[in-house]
């Protein structure tokens, strides 16, 4: 016959279900870890891009926002593009201390074109075409590589949004295959 304490044992556990468990656990941490930590870099960027579109629909006439990209230059800028009451397109260029930049995007050269533009030079292999400002002209920036000698070489090129005129090219350092 069984002891009281007996009884009540159970079943052992085995070897391999305690392991199981024990990285169950470790999965679960992990993931509240990521989550929290990506929460908590990502919080400062959804709150700059929350005041970018109250900013937008408050003292633009823009009134329904599609897209936000994000410039970082001699200043950092938040490039909207939306809508206006009457369903015309725009692009508004924002930055802090600064009034809105408010344009007609067919008054300059398209995102499509540049890239037209660009895909002409086949050594180009490009990463981005994002609207930017260079100086005072709004511009667009080309973010691109090249293979060199043993190496992928990253640039930078900036051309004028109203015309598409090259205006400027910023050559990083290269780095071996």
């Amino acid at each position: 016959m069984l002891s009281r304490s007996e009884s009540r044992r159970g079943t052992p556990i085995s070897l391999g279900a305690k392991i199981g468990f024990g990285a169950l656990f470790l999965v679960m941490v992990s993931i509240i870890f990521v989550t929290y930590f990506y929460r908590t870099a990502s919080t400062p960027q959804w709150q700059d891009e929350k005041q970018t579109m109250e900013q937008t629909l408050r003292d633009t006439p823009i009134i329904e926002i599609t897209d936000i990209e994000r410039f970082v230059g001699q200043k950092e800028f938040h490039i909207v593009s939306g809508k206006d009451a009457a369903g015309n397109a725009r692009m508004v260029w924002i930055t802090e201390g600064e009034a809105p930049v408010v344009v007609d995007p067919s008054s300059g050269v398209s995102r499509e074109r540049m890239l037209e533009m660009a895909e002409r030079d086949a050594e180009k292999h490009i990463i981005r075409i994002s609207p930017a400002k260079w100086h005072n002209d709004l511009a667009w920036e080309l973010f691109y590589y090249r293979e060199e000698d043993g190496g992928r070489r990253y640039y930078y090129d900036f051309y004028s949004f109203a015309s598409g005129q090259w205006l400027e090219t910023y050559k990083l350092s290269k780095r071996p295959n």
